[in-house]
């Protein structure tokens, strides 16, 4: 299991399933930036066994041609491999404690979760049943518009419904993240309908809302992202131990993404 092949250090595993273009990476960047420059509420940066990673997919953000933001703020994660998932993990100091926190974080391509919507592929994911906790991010883009919005209700549904028959009763704590606040809120009428599917499929969600950028100067860029990693790191399940990374002196760019190969480090 992913548990054991880590062995001794304790993490929390966040699985992650979205539609392409939702945001997902978007957020992974906003996190990365708001910890490379201390702006991360409640939390500072510790450590990372994935730097380069980090670095890569981020380097869209930091691109400007003459003061002016690039298209495209993110790289389109691609499918690595077809068959095993890549991880990106972080450790977080917390502010006030002083306690360390190690995560884990699947940087996946849509279509993984696209195909699970479809044809309920789910070899790729046995990851999921080591989660500590579940984020389903939708695009809040689509979900402001009359003419998506059910459409991308509809799909979120399904995608409950997947994760509700793959995991069955070992469902960890579910995370509807909603992206693009600055560019409006959903309506009541669609919170409803998440939180009533959710329910009927008896899944304990927690619906939340983030800006990973934003063109809107009433929404700070990265809003909600601090909360959607507290809520996670003290969601109610179970603890793993992972030895991970050890304790490092200093940065070494030599790190890179984490990359599980085989089936069993997955099953």
């Amino acid at each position: 299991a992913l548990r054991e092949a880590c062995g001794g250090r304790m993490f929390r595993l966040v699985g992650v399933l979205v539609s392409p273009d939702a945001g997902k990476t978007a957020i992974l960047v906003s996190l990365y930036l708001l910890l490379s420059r201390g702006k991360l509420q409640d939390f500072k940066f510790a450590d990372s066994g994935s730097l380069r990673a980090f670095d890569e997919i981020s380097r869209g953000a930091r691109r400007w041609n003459g003061g002016q933001p690039p298209e495209q703020m993110t790289n389109h994660t691609e499918d690595p491999d077809d068959r095993t998932a890549g991880f990106l993990h972080l450790r977080l100091r917390d502010r006030k404690s002083g306690a360390r926190h190690d995560i884990l974080l699947p940087d996946l391509p849509g279509e993984w979760s696209t195909s699970l919507i479809d044809s309920n592929r789910v070899d790729r994911l046995n990851f999921l049943k080591a989660a500590d906790v579940i984020w389903i991010t939708v695009d809040g883009r689509q979900l402001i518009q009359p003419q998506t919005r059910q459409q991308v209700l509809h799909r979120t549904g399904l995608l409950l419904q997947r994760v509700s028959e793959f995991l069955g009763p070992k469902v960890p704590p579910v995370f509807v993240v909603i992206s693009h606040k600055d560019h409006g809120d959903p309506s009541e009428a669609s919170l409803r309908k998440l939180q009533a599917e959710a329910a009927r499929l008896n899944l304990a969600i927690k619906i939340l809302q983030v800006a990973s950028f934003s063109d809107n100067e009433a929404v700070a860029p990265g809003m909600g992202i601090a909360e959607l990693i507290g809520a996670s790191l003290a969601s109610s399940s179970s603890t793993a131990s992972a030895s991970l990374w050890p304790d490092s002196v200093g940065t070494d760019g030599s790190r890179h993404f984490l990359n599980f190969r085989t089936r069993e480090a997955l099953s």
